[in-house]
């Protein structure tokens, strides 16, 4: 018997399978043991459900936990994306009488649903709901031996500073904000999509990111005239452990064409590898009709490590 169960009412022995299931899981996914323990782990995932709006479910084939189902919530436009993990050595999957369910919930909720998956079992399930496949995401990696420091060719340099920053003062704040906002509408044009239009909605995102165990690095660029054009960023766990994720870069729409931003992503992640000991690698995703990023990333040493399918719901 499959179930799907939210994590607020699960039981005291439940969590530890749960916890059992996120370190099978973390180590399938990151190839390196999930450094948490299980006090630490819950104080955690309680947190982020609490001040975020975020909603974790779990699927269940009896006593075992086989799974999880994450919602994201945009609660101004009624959309929902949805996350499925599965561990890789369960012969029990989502049923679709179970699923059906679920979704018939959700349907009551929100009038936009998305899901992302890299199983292609749960993909044919979702497809038999009428979901419709638009983009396909892949995940990159790039291992710190694997980093290509490249010769930028051709690059006026010299017109250019960049500088690798922890912290954002208040006017850096306002202009990344202001830089973040424009590539952002650029990038996803479709209005389902949600994003903090704001200089307070970039900093409760960026604070959010710093509370559960956190930090941002940037790499910030800068004209002659000293305007800010760009900038990249990367998130580092706190906690050590290995693996870092690109957070987002923007350049400038009058600065592009300039490799600038091959410059600020080589710059930050140099500094990550040689300053941040623990960094073994560093991940990222990109549509896979972005050429030019996929380019960019191919020639930092970037590879493949997973392709996830992105499929979309409304009524």
């Amino acid at each position: 018997m499959i179930a799907i169960k939210s994590t607020k009412v699960i039981n005291h022995v439940e969590w530890n399978n749960f916890y059992s299931f996120y370190k099978d899981y973390y180590l399938m996914k990151n190839n390196t043991k999930f450094e948490y323990d299980l006090e630490s782990f819950l104080e955690l995932f309680k947190k982020i459900n609490l001040n975020t709006n975020v909603e974790n479910y779990l699927i269940c084939a009896g006593i075992n936990i086989i799974g999880r189902i994450e919602l994201n919530i945009s609660k101004q436009i009624e959309t929902v994306s949805l996350q499925i993990n599965l561990v890789s050595n369960s012969k029990i999957y989502l049923n679709e009488i179970c699923l059906n369910e679920f979704v018939d919930q959700l349907k009551f909720r929100f009038k936009v649903l998305r899901l992302e998956s890299d199983n292609l079992e749960i993909i044919s399930l979702f497809e038999k709901l009428n979901f419709k496949r638009t983009n396909t995401l892949f995940e990159l990696r790039l291992h710190k031996e694997e980093f290509v420091n490249c010769e930028i060719q051709n690059q006026p340099t010299e017109n250019f500073e960049v500088k690798i920053q922890y912290e954002l003062t208040n006017q850096e704040l306002i202009e990344l904000s202001a830089l973040y906002n424009v590539c952002f509408k650029e990038m996803i044009k479709n209005e389902n999509y949600n994003y903090s239009n704001s200089i307070t909605g970039f900093k409760e995102f960026l604070d959010s990111i710093n509370e559960y165990d956190k930090k941002i690095v940037f790499s910030i660029l800068k004209n002659a005239q000293q305007e800010t054009i760009g900038f990249s960023s990367v998130i580092c766990s706190t906690k050590k452990l290995p693996i870092s994720e690109h957070l987002f870069s923007c350049i400038r729409k009058d600065f592009r064409g300039q490799k600038l931003s091959l410059l600020i992503k080589q710059k930050l992640y140099g500094h990550l590898f040689e300053n941040e000991k623990h960094i073994k690698a560093i991940r990222t995703e990109c549509f896979e009709v972005n050429k030019p990023i996929l380019k960019i990333n191919d020639k930092l040493g970037f590879k493949i490590f997973n392709k996830n399918h992105e499929l979309y719901f409304s009524w």
